[in-house]
């Protein structure tokens, strides 16, 4: 499951990481996903692999950049092979029959009483991918771009409510003792 980094993944290890994680050799890891994931601005597809910035030591502990992130991943059940996944799949079941989505047709009297609701399915590769299909437009680079614009944007509304504040705090009356 695990590999060694190689010179043309991005955010290879450097002196500057290896000793903020001295329990970490530089050593990667590849898992398959089991759901879509966002990573890096793009979507990562069920089956997909996704090479992490870690691995793991004899003790069965994560060590890496990246560790606190893939045990993020395999507690929500989203890397294929592991019990969590199966957990997460036996809840989507169990939520799935609670919401009628492969419910049976029930029709009294000539009228639909009940039935399928495919609607109520969990989202699907491609229905993310339709979902994201104008903010994955122009690949990583251009969702890069959009995040530091939104970044940029939030910022200045922040800046104009501190504004407004101090306005607001420095003409109010002083306090009654």
């Amino acid at each position: 499951m695990s590999q060694k980094a190689t010179a043309d993944f991005v955010g290879d290890a450097d002196a500057s990481v290896l000793a903020e994680h001295p329990d970490w050799d530089g050593t990667c890891t590849s898992v398959p996903m089991a759901r879509t994931i966002l990573r890096d601005q793009r979507l990562v597809a069920p089956g997909e692999k996704i090479v992490l910035r870690c691995c793991k030591q004899a003790s069965g502990e994560w060590v890496g950049p990246e560790a606190d992130h893939l045990q993020d991943l395999i507690a929500c059940g989203l890397v294929d092979g592991t019990n969590e996944k199966l957990a997460r799949d036996q809840k989507q079941a169990a939520v799935e029959y609670a919401r009628g989505v492969n419910a049976p047709l029930v029709i009294e009297d000539g009228q639909v009483v009940s039935g399928p609701r495919p609607e109520f399915r969990e989202q699907t590769h491609k229905d993310i991918k339709a979902l994201y299909r104008d903010f994955v437009r122009g690949g990583p680079e251009e969702m890069a771009r959009k995040e530091r614009q939104e970044a940029r944007a939030e910022q200045a509304s922040i800046k104009e409510l501190a504004a407004a504040i101090k306005d607001a705090v420095g003409a109010a009356p002083e306090p009654v003792k």
